[in-house]
């Protein structure tokens, strides 16, 4: 279940994303890698939440490798499709698609 609270929404009581129109900032780990698609997955009750609150993009803070990168969240849904228990379904976009990818300063 999603829940606002403040600048961040969270998800099943775990952080998904500092809310800063038009982006939703999520800082990421090697565990959030999907390594078979080489990319990020986006929970689909997350993906639908900010959209109709008018986000446009999500940005992922890699910190293993000190990128940022910024997806269109509206491309999500051309991405790949899982389920991942226990985070349920979500779209997994890989980092080709991105519309940007730069270093962390």
């Amino acid at each position: 279940m999603l829940e606002k609270r403040g600048k961040y929404l969270y998800r099943n009581g775990d952080v998904v994303g500092k809310l800063q129109k038009p982006y939703c900032i999520a800082v990421r780990d090697r565990r959030h890698y999907f390594r078979k698609f080489d990319g990020f997955a986006l929970a689909i009750e997350s993906y639908m939440w900010l959209l109709k609150e008018g986000f446009t993009y999500f940005q992922v803070r890699y910190t293993p490798e000190n990128k940022i990168i910024t997806y269109r969240i509206s491309d999500f849904i051309s991405g790949y499709k899982i389920d991942y228990p226990p985070y349920g379904e979500q779209y997994v976009l890989p980092t080709n698609v991105a519309t940007n990818i730069s270093n962390i300063h």
